[in-house]
């Protein structure tokens, strides 16, 4: 059996009213969120003020396409501008869409208004995994918009576990080592529990020492300030939750900070302290969290994040093989839509021909 997309019927004669803007009115907000909230599968990075939430310190430019007055599509785009002419603009798993076509024509539309605006760059990851659907997208924007699709270590796939097992199949889906490793938690008498915002700083103290043992880069102060923001925004706007896992003494040990994305909870931030005797705290605290979701009503479990490309020395592929200990089913979106715009954006892809960065 092939995997097919139902012919899209034929385009409305209504046009479509295209908009950027930077600062978005009030009522402007509560339509994007109501779109949002409309769709089945949004994306968190796509909600209205996520990325200055967590700091991100690209400016965010708000896309809107409206027809007959009505969001038909929307997404933010971050935006970094150099002195030496380089702009470069990127759209994180967005645009979010009422059909195919609608979504066709926005691309084509965001392409117009940056080369318009002198940018160098644009770069395009979509919001929903490979399939008819990411074809029929790909084939409709070519010739339109110069676009080049490129696999590298650019691109994500994903775990998922399915949570419409019970819990008994979930637990046996895994790498017995896992299974020993979540038997051991409960004999330990480790404890998963929902967080409060006052854990916070236990959380982000945990999660600052787990990166300087991983030799990362790490400033403390910005980390706290954003892990606590991201979690108040989650928990606010009804997005997500943090989950602390304790000791039988009550030491918070770890924990990790999930978002909510229609009938799918997704991992974003994870933390672990390091603990004599090795204690298996992650994996009980993905495989209780995941039960948690099961219970809330949620479908799906994304372990967030699984890269293909990795080397074997990088950190990465450790992470890798904990996830896939998990189960669950490999999930792949589609490649990442790079546009070099014009001479800029021909200079600017010599340049990073020249340091062996591809794209």
């Amino acid at each position: 059996m092939t995997s097919s997309l139902p012919c899209p019927a034929r385009e409305p004669q209504s046009p479509i009213d295209f908009s950027f803007t930077y600062a978005p009115s009030p009522t402007d907000l509560q339509e994007l969120v109501a779109f949002y909230h409309s769709l089945p599968e949004p994306v968190v990075k796509q909600y209205p003020g996520w990325w200055q939430t967590i700091h991100d310190t690209r400016r965010v430019c708000y896309f809107t396409a409206r027809r007959q007055k009505k969001i038909v599509c929307y997404g933010q785009i971050l935006e970094k501008r150099s002195r030496r002419l380089f702009n470069v603009a990127q759209i994180q798993h967005g645009p979010l869409f009422a059909d195919p076509d609608t979504l066709v024509r926005s691309i084509e539309e965001i392409y117009r208004h940056y080369s318009a605006a002198g940018f160098a760059y644009l770069s395009v990851l979509l919001g929903f995994p490979t399939g008819a659907l990411a074809d029929y997208v790909e084939y409709a924007l070519s010739g339109r918009i110069p676009v080049r699709h490129v696999f590298d270590d650019r691109n994500i796939s994903t775990l998922v576990i399915d949570l419409s097992q019970a819990p008994e199949q979930i637990l046996s889906g895994m790498a017995k080592r896992h299974q020993q490793s979540i038997r051991r938690a409960i004999r330990e008498g480790l404890h998963v529990r929902r967080g409060t915002l006052h854990d916070m700083d236990a959380f982000s103290a945990i999660y600052t020492n787990m990166h300087l043992r991983r030799g990362h880069p790490v400033d403390a102060d910005r980390d706290r300030l954003m892990l606590r923001d991201a979690v108040a925004f989650l928990q606010a706007e009804k997005l997500g939750s943090l989950m602390v896992v304790e000791n039988a003494s009550g030491k918070m040990l770890g924990g990790l900070i999930l978002t909510f994305q229609g009938l799918t909870a997704r991992c974003f931030k994870f933390a672990a302290r390091r603990e004599a005797g090795n204690l298996p705290i992650m994996h009980h605290t993905v495989f209780e969290s995941a039960l948690m979701c099961k219970e809330l009503g949620f479908r799906a479990f994304d372990l967030s994040g699984y890269n293909h490309l990795v080397e074997r020395t990088d950190q990465r592929r450790g992470i890798n093989l904990f996830k896939r200990g998990f189960g669950g089913e490999f999930v792949f979106y589609p490649k990442v839509m790079h546009c070099y715009i014009g001479i800029r954006g021909w200079f600017f892809r010599q340049i990073l021909k020249a340091g062996r960065n591809w794209i």
